[in-house]
This record gives C-alpha cells, structure tokens and sequence, in this order.
C-alpha cells in the first residue's frame, strides 16, 4: 500500500509539469536476454531538446505483433539523452525490460520510471551518469537483471536496494563504473550482497528515502496519515483520502457480491425444493398413470375372453341348425 501511495504523489507532481511531446520511430525486434525472449521496440529517433512525452510511434511489426506484444524497450541516446521518454506506456503497456545506450544523465530517480512498473531487466549502458537515487528501484518490485556498465557513477543511494527483491536477482552489474567495478551473472546471493556493500562504501550517497516521509503502515496495511499545512503532505492527505473512497466503494462491492451469492444460494436451494417437488409429483403421477393402464389391460383381457365365448356358442348355435334344419309347413 506504501508504495502504491508513493506511485501515485508521482503521477501528481508529475502531471503538473509543463508538457512537451514527440515521436517514436520504432525498428520492432525479438531478442533472448536473460529473462527470455523479448519482443522489443528500439529507437534513435528521441530529440534531443525540452521535449519529454510521446505522443505517437511509428515503425513495421513484425507478421502478427501488435504494439501489445512489445515488452522491451531499448533506446540509443547517442550521449546526448538526458532525460526518460513519457507517455511509452500509453503504447506499450507491458514493458519488462528497458535498456538506455550512450546518455547524457547525471542523476537518476525513481519518478522518472514511474511508468515502468512492471520491468525484470533494467539496464544503463555507456552513460555519463554520476548519481542514482536511492528511489530509482521503488516502483520496479520484479527486478532480476540490474546492470550499470561503464558509466561515471561516483554516487548511489544508501538504500537503492531496500525495496528490490534481492531473492529474484540474477545479474548484478557495475563493471567500469567510476566508483566500482563489480558484476554478479548467476544469482549468487552472497556476491550480490558483497556488491551492494561496496556501493555503499565505494560509492556513498545518503540521500532521502521514502521511508522517513510521514508514510506508515499499519499491520492491516491500513495508511495512517498525519495531514499539516505543508504542501506535499496535503497531496498526500488528498490521496489518502482517495484511497479511503476506493476502499469504501470496494467494501460495498464486496458486501453486494455477498448478498447476490446469497440470494443465489438460497436460490439453488428453492430451485433444488421446486425440482424435487416436481419429481415427486412426477414419479406419483406415473405410478397412477400405471396402475390405470394395469386396470385397463386386465379389463381388456376380461372382456376379451367375454367375446370370445360369444363366438363359441354362436358357432354352437349354428352348427346345431346346420344339423337340424327348420321344417316348414
């Protein structure tokens, strides 16, 4: 839930930002990486100007590929890129992996990825970059490939990892980097720890985590707020209070779906009563139904052997006049 919150004062603060867009031109590729094979989007074509919003991309799929089946999104900045494209979600929603070739960046945040939620495979290549937010991995909780290759980092947050899934990891990487030259391929836990030690003894940066904000959370992940007159906890206590409603509106969903699986269960029950009625009632009108056609049968025998008695003493009868014709005078 803490991070949930965190996710959306990014979207505000982001959203009140002056807005400027471009295209993408995208050569649509499949790659295998070591999270698997990636459907990807790669690009030169980003401006290099104040511009930072996508608003339309172009390029061929591949035969039956849709903008939906791109996962991956690597990008070649030429050194000059300093900033992340906005708005890529709007088009590829189901980004996994992101990979930044030769930028121009000097310090990295997590509100800058916001929009990448969902990545394995987060990769800085070749890039002027000297600085990494403790915040940058907040909003990306499915990391397994972490690679800072040949950059100028001389600082990382002191607590860049504390909200990774350090388990989930199988490559960590800063090999040529200013302060550090470390890399990990197999997932070995003790080798990633190692490295993240020597981040924070080679490469110090004690910057702010979320954490010491006025977020807590309670055991029942419930947030508990303490709202003032300063601007920031006001976005906050205005999200929280979203929040409350989303959960109230949940609640009463849940006690409507409670009351509909109600009623449907006592509407088996009737429906199971009403059928069992009706076979009843069945069963008793085919028994009747068989005691009447037994009736009927042994009715039909009786009278059966009426008619043919009749017979025999009509052909009695007539054999008797045959013998002893009428004399008539």
């Amino acid at each position: 839930m803490k991070n949930s919150i965190i996710f959306a004062i990014f979207i505000v603060l982001i959203s009140f930002a002056d807005v400027k867009s471009f295209e993408i031109n995208c050569d649509f590729q499949t790659w295998g990486m070591d999270i698997g094979f990636v459907y990807a989007c790669e690009t030169t074509s980003i401006p290099i100007s104040s511009d930072q919003t996508v608003t339309n991309i172009t390029g061929i799929h591949q035969n039956g590929k849709t903008d939906g089946d791109v996962d991956a999104f690597f990008i070649f900045g030429n050194w000059t890129l300093n900033f992340v494209p906005k708005g890529v979600r709007n088009f590829f929603p189901n980004i996994k992996a992101l990979s930044i070739w030769y930028s121009n960046f000097d310090t990295l945040h997590g509100e800058e990825f916001y929009e990448f939620y969902k990545l394995e495979y987060f990769q800085i290549y070749a890039s002027n970059l000297t600085t990494i937010s403790s915040t940058l991995f907040l909003m990306m909780p499915n990391l397994q490939v972490i690679n800072f290759g040949f950059t100028s980092l001389e600082r990382v947050g002191h607590s860049l990892f504390a909200s990774v899934d350090i388990s989930q990891l199988q490559w960590v990487g800063f090999l040529g980097n200013k302060c550090i030259n470390e890399v990990e391929q197999n997932g070995n836990q003790n080798s990633i720890k190692e490295i993240i030690n020597k981040l924070r003894v080679q490469c110090p940066y004690d910057d702010e985590y979320p954490t010491t904000t006025s977020l807590t959370t309670t055991t029942t992940e419930e947030v508990n707020l303490t709202c003032s007159d300063k601007k920031i906890e006001d976005l906050i206590c205005d999200l929280k209070n979203e929040v409350e409603e989303i959960q109230q509106k949940l609640i009463s969903k849940d006690e409507r779906i409670n009351k509909i699986e109600t009623e449907l269960t006592e509407t088996q029950e009737d429906t199971k009563i009403k059928y069992e009625e009706i076979e009843a009632n069945f069963q008793n009108e085919l028994t009747k139904m068989r005691e009447e056609t037994q009736k009927m049968m042994l009715e039909l025998k009786n009278a059966n052997e009426i008619f043919q008695s009749r017979i025999l003493w009509l052909e009695d009868e007539l054999s008797k006049i045959s013998t002893n014709p009428c004399q008539c005078k």
